[in-house]
């Protein structure tokens, strides 16, 4: 009884203390001259630095990576070096990336349209070539991404700026997610 006791002091005097902390305000300032963050704002870019560094230390969860090769990696650091085709919007709309459009002409071919400025960091502009490799890239086996791309039969330059990828078979009805019924 003594001891159950003592656990329930110690357990109630650590949640008293660790309420008095969290509510404290952080070294230099006050609850009261602090300002107010709007938690709703989320940070989609910053500016493009303006000036080169000598040395970049990234700080990765999975630690140093062993390959800064897409096709050979799958940590948080690709998408730091590598542009997307489309962007997922915080209001989760999809925007252009480095395609301005990507759609379905039939149920098993996906045609890409490529943006016509966008380049590469040496101010090389980006074909669809070089989209047609990267994306042939993820049907090697030994890729990080060869499960995304198992069930695409082709992928080819099409027009200029044009990639269509083909896939073997459509997504069957019962894969696809539902739509909710409206409510009576």
């Amino acid at each position: 009884m003594k001891r159950s006791g003592l656990v329930v002091g110690l357990a109630l005097g650590t949640a008293a203390l660790f309420a008095v902390t969290a509510c404290a305000p952080r070294e230099g300032g006050t609850a009261d001259n602090r300002e107010a963050i709007d938690e709703t704002q989320l940070v989609t870019a910053l500016p493009a630095g303006e000036n080169p560094v000598d040395e970049v230390v990234w700080s990765v969860v999975e630690g140093e990576p062993a390959t800064l090769d897409p096709g050979s990696s799958a940590t948080v650091i690709i998408p730091n070096l590598c542009e997307n085709l489309l962007q997922l919007q915080p209001d989760f709309s999809i925007a252009p990336g480095v395609a301005e459009s990507a759609d379905w002409a039939d149920p098993v071919t996906f045609v890409i349209k490529l943006r016509d400025d966008v380049t590469f960091w040496d101010g090389t502009p980006l074909t669809a070539d070089d989209v047609v490799y990267s994306l042939q890239r993820g049907q090697n086996p030994s890729s990080q991404w060869y499960a995304a791309f198992v069930l695409i039969s082709s992928i080819e330059q099409t027009g200029d700026l044009e990639v269509t990828v083909r896939f073997n078979a459509p997504t069957p009805p019962s894969a696809t997610p539902s739509r909710a019924a409206p409510a009576p």
